[in-house]
């Protein structure tokens, strides 16, 4: 009887200590005994694919291309250590460390008109947006006003969060607004948010 050992990637991002005072990254892999038990019988290793290489990667959705950024705070004034640009750099050791009170928001801006059809955020367990959280988009073109788009009631976890739009949502603009945060003092803590469609 062939037995299978699977490697299982257990993982949780956190925020470098010195930038965002909340943490560190750990990483951590259990591995199988690679020896062929008693007997001579092979042992075969599977390897699943990590959470994130899913998320990540979809087959049939790519990210929107590059917008212009802009949030409510950050955190201090610091934006060279905890600011904006932090959410898409790739890197699980920075973020975007918004300073104290609610409502927070991250806006984006496109150039030309996109299709959104999926949203990915990744917050630090304990300041991630409430429950409440809203996607919006502009009242109309060139407009300051926002009216949700749409609801997305976020857990407080350390791991991505994904929203699938029941329908595709054409704009040039979007808001993800967190009217509270789990954190007492509102604060906002994100690694990263992609948004995944196709450009018009």
């Amino acid at each position: 009887m062939i037995q299978q050992f699977i490697y299982i990637l257990f993982f949780r991002c956190g925020c470098n200590a010195r930038v965002c005072v909340v943490g560190s990254t750990r990483r951590a892999s259990l591995d199988s005994d690679q020896r062929a038990p008693t007997g001579g019988t092979a042992a075969v290793s599977v390897r699943l694919p990590a959470a994130t290489d899913i998320i990540q990667h979809p087959h049939t959705q790519q990210k929107v291309g590059e917008s212009q950024c802009r949030v409510s705070s950050v955190l201090g004034r610091n934006t060279r250590e905890l600011g904006k640009q932090h959410l898409f750099d790739g890197s699980a050791e920075t973020c975007w460390n918004s300073d104290q009170g609610v409502p927070q928001w991250v806006a984006l801006r496109w150039s030309s008109p996109v299709q959104v059809t999926t949203i990915i955020a990744q917050f630090q367990g304990g300041f991630c947006g409430a429950a409440n959280t809203v996607v919006e988009v502009p009242q109309g073109e060139g407009s300051n006003e926002w009216h949700t788009a749409h609801s997305w009631p976020l857990e407080d976890v350390g791991t991505p969060q994904t929203l699938h739009l029941p329908e595709p949502l054409t704009t040039t603009s979007l808001r993800l607004t967190f009217p509270s945060s789990t954190d007492f003092f509102g604060r906002i803590i994100m690694y990263k948010l992609d948004v995944l469609g196709k450009k018009l």
